[in-house]
Order: C-alpha cells, then sequence, then structure tokens
C-alpha cells in the first residue's frame, strides 16, 4: 500500500522505481494513494525498506503492508481503492504493497 503520491505520477512511474526490486503482476492507484502487487512476497519486503518515505515526484511516499479484508468491488463510493489481488504483510502468504 503506498500512500502520498503525486497527482503528477502514472502506474508507469511507480512501475520503474518499485520495479526494481522485482517482478509485478500489478500497479494500480487513485488520487494519492495505490497498490503494487509484486509475484514474490519477499520483493514486498524489499520494497519496504528501499522505497518507504523516499521522494517520489517531489512528495515523501509512504509504504505499508497491505492486507485485503473482504468485498469485491475495487473502489468504495468515497473513491478508495480495494482489490482482492492485492494481499500481504509479514505473515507471508501475500506479495503486495
Amino acid at each position: 500500500y503506498v500512500t502520498n503520491i503525486s497527482r503528477n505520477a502514472t502506474p508507469r512511474d511507480l512501475e520503474r522505481v518499485f520495479g526494481a526490486v522485482g517482478a509485478i503482476t500489478s500497479v494500480e492507484f487513485k488520487g494519492e494513494f495505490g497498490f503494487v502487487e509484486y509475484e514474490k512476497a519477499e520483493c514486498c519486503e524489499e520494497a519496504l525498506r528501499r522505497f518507504d518515505r523516499i521522494d517520489f515526484h517531489g512528495r515523501q511516499i509512504s509504504v505499508e503492508p497491505y492486507c485485503y479484508r473482504g468485498g469485491d468491488d475495487r473502489f468504495h463510493e468515497n473513491g478508495s481503492m480495494r482489490n482482492p489481488r492485492f494481499s500481504g504483510g509479514r505473515g507471508g502468504g501475500g506479495a503486495g504493497y
């Protein structure tokens, strides 16, 4: 889960940066937050170490583990994003940030 993304950034920009630690299966964001999903969980750990609090398009982003809980729709009515394909956390079993 990535927050404080500049509105000038594109999904391709996130993919270029986060792809430095491994193969990405998807990148999605809306507004100032989004998700990066990796093929391997260990890439998530490396992304957290390398990219949390870096300057990205003039803003300091925050990278946190994300664990999806329930529902099918991608976006809530309030515009926030959720997607059942993204899961993760430090306990293994997922590959998303």
